[in-house]
This record gives structure tokens, sequence and C-alpha cells, in this order.
């Protein structure tokens, strides 16, 4: 699905017209502009989509200010959303424009900004949808009963996406540690 087209779903449920390119001058085309960035963002960062999982190897970065506890200041990837962690599950400090690690060499394991729609999962293209003609409905429409039916179909359709994300990734972030910290050092009496 490409961006025209979750954006032309959008304002299908809304009762809105259609865009014709993203060049577009209506105002809805405009809008869309605008929001379309705002929610592919905030709906990547509220979940693990096995789409946009991506490494980076950090690379030591010389104009990283001190950070006290971590050794290694390093550049975040320009593309990062969300940090999930880093692969040797050591701890970081993610502050501004920096990652900051106790040592050398690290991977970090990270949600990446995806800006081609044709690369998203069909379950968060359809939770995206929803999302921008919820955002759109109540300015577009005046109408507050259309406006909540839209909200109430997104969180349906962002918990069927995230639980489709769930399934496909069981092992690697869904699960935490087995005990806590405080049950495993009873265990160890």
């Amino acid at each position: 699905m490409e961006t025209i087209e979750i954006c032309n779903l959008a304002l299908g449920i809304i009762g809105a017209p259609r865009i014709l390119n993203a060049n577009d001058s209506s105002e809805y085309a405009i809008r869309c502009r605008d929001l379309f960035p705002v929610c592919r963002d905030r709906l990547l960062r509220s979940s693990i989509w096995s789409f946009s999982i991506a490494s980076a190897a950090l690379q030591l970065s010389a104009d990283a200010p001190a950070a006290a506890d971590f050794a290694a200041g390093c550049r975040r990837p320009g593309d990062l959303i969300r940090v999930f962690k880093l692969e040797s599950r050591e701890p970081y400090l993610l502050r501004g424009d920096f990652i900051y690690v106790r040592n050398l060499p690290q991977t970090l394991i990270y949600c990446r900004r995806i800006e081609d729609a044709s690369r998203f999962d069909p379950a968060f293209a359809d939770a995206l949808v929803f999302a921008i003609a919820a955002e759109l409905a109540l300015p577009a429409t005046r109408d507050a009963n259309l406006a909540n039916y839209i909200r109430a179909e997104f969180t349906e359709r962002i918990r069927a996406a995230q639980s489709c994300g769930a399934i496909e990734n069981p092992h690697e972030f869904q699960r935490g540690e087995r005990f806590s910290a405080f049950l495993n050092a009873r265990r160890e009496e």
C-alpha cells in the first residue's frame, strides 16, 4: 500500500474527497501530508513491528558530551524511532542525539523509521489508516459520534496489529526475564 492510498482510505472513512497525488494543494492533501509522518512515527513507536526492526554498530563520537557511568558516547542512528536494546543486553543511556554505552563494540537493536509505505505490514497500514482518520474526523466533520467511532475502531485495529506482531516475535522482545531479580536472589540462598 502506498502513502496516497493510506491517506485516501482515511479520507474515505470521514467522507472527504480523495486526493490525486502527494503534491495536491487541497486542504485535505495538506492535512494528510502533515498528519501522515506524525501518525506513522507514533504507531512505529507504540509497539514492536517486525518490518521496522533494525540493527546498527555503534561508533564512538568525538563530539558526545560526557555522561556519568558511561565511557563511550555514540551518535544515534538518524532513522531511530525507539531503542529496543543493545545486542549484548548491557545498559545504555539515550540522551539527545547520543547513545551512551559502557564499552565498545556494541550493536544497537532498534525500531527504525520506515518512510516507504509499501514496506508496512498490512495490519500496521490498516491501523495507520484509522489513526489518520481519527485525527481528521472532528476537525473535518464536526461529528463527535463519528470521531468516537473512528477512535474505537482504531483501538481495535491497533490491538489486532500488535497481536500479529507479538506472534511473529515471541522470543526476541515480548518475554522478559523469567523471574524477577528479587526472586532470583531468593533462589540463590
